[in-house]
C-alpha cells in the first residue's frame, strides 16, 4: 500500500544564476519513518519551467511502496515483472533536468553500482556492475565499465558476457517510447560481433547481429539446442567437426513475448558461413571434407548447404542437409548431393560406407570387381531422431 504520510525538511537556498527557486530536501520519511538510504535532494526551478534535481546517493527500493505502486500502474508492460524481485537498486551522483511542460527528462547523469533483472519468459535478463548513464535530449550513452551478462536460456544455458570498447549509444524517439541502438562493436564471451537494434518499451524488437567466431566450436556452443531433442543436439555436436573463417548473422523482428515466432508473428533468422569445413553425418560413414558450408536456422528448421565438397576422394556437389520440425518428436534428417569420380574411387567410397555390408556384397566387390572409367552417383540419406 502507498504510504499515508510523506514528510521531509525543506530548506530554501540562495538562488543561483537562471534559477527562480532552489530547495534542499532531507530527512525524508514515509509514515513517520525516516528513510536512511537517501542523500539530501537539491531541487531547482528556472524561469523556463525546467526542474533540476541532484542526489548524491539514492536507494530506489528505500521507497518500496511508491516503487511497487509505480510498477503496478505499468502492469500491462509484462517485461517489467522482473523488477518486482529486485533486492537492491542504488543510484549514485544523480543529476537530472525535467521539462515540466512536456513532462520529459531532458538530461540525466547517474551511476548504477550494480543491477540484476531476471529473465521474464522470452524477455532476456541482464546483470551488471558499474554502469554510467548520460542522457542529453534524445541521446543516451550507456557506459558498462565492466560489461554485462545477458541471460537468454533458450539460446545458451549460461549467461553470456558482453564487453564493450566504448559506451553503447542509444537514441530515444520523439515521445521517448521507442529506442534505437547505433551499430556498436562488442564481444560476447570474447566472440567479436556488431550489434544494431531498435524497438520500444513494450517488447517490440528489430535486431541485427553480425558475428565472427574464432572457430566452429564456438558456433556449436550457441546453436538453439533448447529447441531440439537431445538426440539431434548430440548429432549436431558430433557432425560439425571443424571449419574456419566463420561469419554469422542473426536477425530478430517482432515482440519478444512471441519468440521464436513459429506462428508467423515475427522473424527469427540465423545464418553462418564456414570455410574448409568437415562434416561427419554418421560415425560409420566417411566425413565430408573441404567444403564451404552455409548453416541456416529458422524456427524450427535447420539447413546446411555446400556447393562442393570431397567425400573419400569423391567430388560431391550440391550437398544439402535438411533437419525440419526441430520441435517435433519425430525429426527427420535428410542428406542429399551428387558425386562424380573415377570408378575406383567410387568403389573405395562404397567400401568405406556401410552400404555394401547392408547389401551383403562387400566381400564380392572386394575380391571380384576391378572397375575403370568415370561414374556419377546420386547420394540420398534419411535418418530419424
Amino acid at each position: 500500500d502507498l504510504p499515508k504520510n510523506i514528510g521531509f525538511n525543506l530548506k530554501i537556498l540562495e538562488n543561483k544564476k537562471d534559477n527562480l527557486y532552489r530547495f534542499k530536501l532531507d530527512n525524508i520519511s514515509l509514515d513517520h519513518k525516516i528513510i536512511k538510504n537517501i542523500s539530501p535532494v537539491f531541487v531547482g526551478l528556472d524561469k523556463n519551467s525546467k526542474l533540476s534535481v541532484s542526489i548524491a546517493e539514492f536507494d530506489l527500493l528505500s521507497i518500496k511502496p511508491i516503487y511497487k505502486s509505480l510498477l503496478k500502474s505499468l502492469e500491462s508492460l509484462s517485461y517489467l515483472d522482473g523488477l518486482q524481485n529486485i533486492q537492491k537498486l542504488i543510484l549514485k551522483d544523480t543529476v537530472a533536468s525535467f521539462d515540466l511542460e512536456t513532462a520529459q527528462v531532458e538530461a540525466l547523469n547517474l551511476e548504477v553500482p550494480s543491477f540484476y533483472y531476471s529473465q521474464q519468459g522470452k524477455i532476456p535478463g541482464i546483470k551488471f556492475k558499474h554502469l554510467l548513464v548520460s542522457k542529453k535530449g534524445h541521446d543516451v550513452a550507456l557506459n558498462f565499465k565492466k560489461g554485462f551478462d545477458l541471460y537468454v536460456n533458450y539460446i545458451h544455458a549460461k549467461p553470456i558476457h558482453f564487453s564493450l570498447a566504448k559506451p553503447l549509444s542509444l537514441i530515444l524517439g520523439s515521445e521517448q517510447t521507442t529506442w534505437q541502438i547505433k551499430k556498436n562493436k562488442m564481444k560476447a564471451n570474447k566472440i567479436p560481433l556488431v550489434l544494431g537494434a531498435k524497438g520500444d518499451f513494450e517488447g517490440d524488437l528489430d535486431l541485427e547481429l553480425t558475428i565472427q567466431p574464432n572457430s566452429l566450436r564456438e558456433v556449436k556452443r550457441y546453436l538453439p539446442y533448447s529447441l531440439m531433442t537431445k538426440n539431434l543436439e548430440h548429432w549436431l555436436k558430433e557432425a560439425l567437426v571443424k571449419g574456419n573463417n566463420l561469419n554469422a548473422k542473426l536477425a530478430i523482428k517482432g515482440n519478444m513475448q512471441d519468440f521464436p515466432f513459429k506462428k508467423g508473428k515475427g522473424k527469427f533468422y540465423a545464418e553462418a558461413t564456414i570455410e574448409n569445413a568437415e562434416l561427419k553425418f554418421q560415425p560409420n560413414w566417411p566425413a565430408v571434407k573441404n567444403l564451404t558450408a552455409k548453416v541456416i536456422f529458422t524456427p524450427y528448421d535447420l539447413i546446411i548447404k555446400a556447393k562442393k565438397a570431397t567425400l573419400k576422394n569423391v567430388d560431391v556437389s550440391g550437398v544439402q542437409v535438411n533437419v525440419a520440425n526441430l520441435d517435433s518428436s519425430n525429426i527427420a534428417l535428410k542428406i542429399s548431393g551428387k558425386a562424380s569420380s573415377t570408378a575406383q574411387h567410387a568403389v573405395e567410397f562404397l567400401q568405406s560406407s556401410p552400404l555394401l555390408k547392408l547389401a551383403k556384397i562387400d566381400g564380392f566387390i572386394k575380391d571380384n570387381v576391378d572397375l575403370s572409367g568415370n561414374v556419377k552417383l546420386s547420394l540420398k540419406r534419411r535418418t530419424y531422431f
